[in-house]
């Protein structure tokens, strides 16, 4: 079984602390194809976080100073803070895990540390990850786990507070 491409998305906060997150996509896409599709899901990223996008890489990194993602982190962006997503695959019983560092507390359900999976941004990005991306092709780039068993829902999103990684 091949391994997927793995794609490592960068988040500054307000105090210049960095973290990361890395999700995982088939080997079957071009160049072309997952530089739309890892901006797109940078978008959502951003969306979801007080933090600044600051580049997506696998082994060829995109710059995205110059994208109109969020120029600078917002004052009470932390990548300490992570929005933490658990989703399960095609293939029963496996599962991969993710989290979104610097994660906006308004996407949280009232008090609790549950992530409103109603929310616009966050349902956006549930959307983007389960139904995939559409990039020229057109093809629709949906994303896996470590051995290319596609995500098909949502099974558990908590906000955290963790090492800033």
């Amino acid at each position: 079984m091949a391994l997927a491409v793995t794609g490592r998305f960068n988040v500054r906060d307000a105090e210049g602390t960095s973290s990361f997150t890395e999700i995982n996509v088939p080997t079957s896409l071009n160049l072309v194809q997952l530089g739309e599709f890892y901006l797109d899901v940078a978008q959502d990223i951003a969306d979801l976080s007080g933090g600044e996008v600051t580049s997506v890489g696998f082994g060829v990194s995109f710059d995205l100073s110059t994208a109109t993602l969020r120029t600078v982190a917002t004052a009470a962006s932390h990548v300490a803070r992570k929005g933490f997503f658990q989703w399960s695959t095609a293939l029963t019983g496996f599962f991969k895990r993710f989290a979104v560092p610097s994660f906006d507390e308004a996407n949280t359900s009232g008090t609790s540390d549950d992530i409103d999976l109603v929310d616009v941004e966050v349902d956006a990005f549930v959307d983007g990850i389960v139904d995939g991306y559409i990039v020229t092709g057109p093809e629709t780039i949906t994303f896996t786990d470590g051995y290319e068993n596609d995500i098909d829902a949502v099974s558990a999103a908590r906000e955290q507070h963790r090492k800033s990684r």
